[in-house]
């Protein structure tokens, strides 16, 4: 095809479609609205918008499946209820404050020709996530529990005219995990629980469209020229999706305590959704050739959330010092492709290879009692960056991840203590040369980082 000098298959658009516009317009939207989800969806997936672990997250998570000291334990290995005493309710607060921004070096649309737009400000926002944890020793046996709590909740939000564009603009996700479990105590040493969960989970996604490079591909210059459509990067349009669903899983674990040693181990299954809501387009006159295409109508997108299984150790290792670790496998791998549906049939289903691989995450972490009234946490962790190079987008701006943490709790009273603390999570610098789905090659650096103040109530009722 004339005028354009980087092969159109990277496109994913058939280019012997040069006789119906109709046609093609069925097939382009397809690449251009796929790619779009393609790049946004599995932020929900993203160690970017895990929330630090709950309850022990001034110890950087170590000791989660372990520790089993405050309510929050319902939510991280059931198991551990068996070692609270009486009633506790525990409210607990995060304040997200997140950065990352993007460096250009070279970017290019899929001519070649530089890509126009500025490096997109700081995509960074500010999210508040709490949390409400309840257990219950119901006898000597068992104990019941319950969490309510967001596991995930953060979002991106480049500039709408920023070099980018076409790959992410604005990517969201919020859930919310209602969790009852119940402990049983085998013997003084062993305890296991289980639970289950609904989660509930809302997408909110954008990304610009290239109505220029859509015409080029099937048409002469001067026919798309005649259509104010000269070239790309000449007519923009913007796609916003949206989409929510319920998704069901459970949570195991086990907890051996004795002396001054507690081991626990957990594990969370997989959730399954089915993301659907509504696409709706903003477009520039020059897209009404493209009809029926680019139409407001439903879309829905599978995605599984994957396992986790977690190991941890707590040594109390003197009156006033405790030590404790923390391993934890994701089974990133469950998420090797993305297939997105569409009611309208000028958008035929696609499906694009994603091929994550799992992570494994290692913690290390401290309490030091200094009286009966003041005990500080702190600690530290390191987790791999489950996304490839090939599948690394500005939707995501995860890498490996560095986390520092430091704290304190507070009784005031008996029956009434407080938690406070400071999470820094430093991503390594994480280059980027990916290609979107209008042949638009973004290539730079990507640098983050997230900072996570803490606030937490705990009544012993």
């Amino acid at each position: 095809m004339t005028g354009l000098h980087v092969p159109l298959n990277r496109l994913g658009i058939n280019t012997q479609l040069n006789s119906a516009m109709r046609k093609f317009s069925q097939i382009t939207l397809v690449g251009a609205v796929a790619g779009i989800i393609l790049a946004a969806s599995p932020l929900c997936y993203a160690d970017f918008a895990l929330t630090p672990y709950l309850g022990d997250m001034y110890r950087a998570g170590a000791g989660r499946s372990a520790a089993a000291d405050d309510a929050s334990t319902v939510f991280n290995n059931p198991a551990g209820m068996d070692q609270l005493d009486g009633r506790q309710l525990m409210l607990d607060s995060q304040l997200y404050l997140s950065s990352s921004t993007f460096s250009n070096n070279g970017s290019t649309d899929v001519t070649g020709a530089p890509l126009t737009g500025g490096n997109g400000g700081d995509a960074g926002t500010n999210t508040l996530l709490p949390g409400l944890y309840y257990t219950n020793r119901l006898n000597s046996a068992w104990a019941f529990g319950v969490s309510v709590n967001v596991p995930f909740g953060l979002s991106t939000q480049w500039d709408q005219a920023w070099v980018g564009r076409y790959q992410a603009i604005r990517t969201g996700i919020e859930t919310l995990n209602i969790n009852p479990a119940v402990s049983y105590r085998i013997n003084d040493a062993w305890s296991v629980g289980a639970g289950v969960s609904a989660q509930y989970a809302k997408a909110k996604l954008s990304s610009a469209i290239d109505f220029g490079v859509l015409c080029l591909a099937v048409q002469a210059p001067a026919t798309c020229a005649s259509l104010g459509l000269p070239g790309p990067q000449s007519a923009d349009g913007l796609i916003d999706l949206k989409g929510d669903d319920w998704g069901y899983g459970f949570n195991l674990g086990a907890l051996y305590a004795r002396d001054k040693i507690r081991f626990g181990v957990s594990y969370r299954s997989s959730i399954d959704y089915t993301l659907t809501g509504d696409a709706k387009f903003t477009n520039p006159p020059q897209a009404a050739a493209f009809a029926p295409a680019f139409t407001n109508t439903k879309a829905r997108v599978p995605l599984t959330l994957p396992d986790v299984a977690s190991a941890g150790l707590y040594y109390q290792a003197s009156d006033s010092l405790a030590v404790m670790t923390d391993l934890t496998w994701t089974r990133w791998s469950r998420f090797n492709e993305l297939k997105v549906e569409f009611d309208n049939p000028a958008q035929p289903t696609q499906v694009y290879r994603r091929d994550w691989h799992d992570t494994w995450r290692f913690a290390l972490g401290f309490d030091y009692t200094l009286n009966p009234k003041w005990r500080l946490q702190w600690g530290a962790a390191y987790a791999d960056s489950a996304i490839p190079d090939s599948t690394f987008d500005p939707s995501i701006p995860t890498s490996n991840a560095y986390w520092l943490t430091v704290g304190a709790r507070y009784a005031y009273s008996k029956s009434l203590g407080f938690g406070f603390g400071v999470n820094h999570i430093i991503f390594t610098s994480r280059s980027i040369d990916h290609t979107g789905a209008f042949g638009d090659t973004l290539r730079g650096t990507v640098d983050s980082h997230l900072d996570v103040l803490g606030g937490q109530i705990l009544w012993r009722l």
